[in-house]
């Protein structure tokens, strides 16, 4: 069992779609990433995310899950490639890229100056970079 194995469904019947592992790695990555929150509930951010230097690795597809937690999706042609041992290098790249928790509060109810129904303390230059992603998104008009 060496190849990525894809089926047609027609009638409530499969039948395998034939072709090998180069011609359907690539184009089965870009569909599943094309479709990852009506498929998985995950939004998408990055195809092929390099890991930085200290890991020096790649992840195939990396998304965010309903919690804004990281969801790693990992491709392979066999179960014969270790997934354990990659496993534990993601724990390790997540582990080092892991914030501090922003303590939102909740401003709906109360009397406030300014937007929306939720204030991010900034005290400290380095809760800056934690909420950093969040202001390049509400500027952006993504959801938050």
């Amino acid at each position: 069992m060496s190849d990525i194995k894809l089926f047609r469904l027609v009638n409530g019947l499969a039948t395998e779609l034939r072709g090998d592992a180069s011609d359907l790695e690539k184009p089965l990555q870009t569909l599943i990433e094309n479709n990852l929150e009506p498929l998985l509930g995950i939004r998408f951010l990055a195809s092929e995310y390099f890991t930085g230097k200290i890991h020096n690795g790649r992840i195939d597809s990396l998304g965010l899950d309903e919690n804004s937690c990281p969801v790693i999706l990992e491709y392979k042609r066999s179960i014969a490639e270790s997934v354990i041992n990659q496993g534990l290098y993601y724990l390790a790249w997540l582990m080092d890229h892991q914030a501090e928790p922003i303590n939102a509060r909740g401003v709906r109810n109360t009397g406030h100056w300014g937007t929306g129904d939720s204030e991010l303390p900034i005290t400290e230059d380095k809760d800056l970079d934690a909420v950093n992603a969040l202001i390049q998104q509400a500027y952006e008009g993504r959801a938050i």
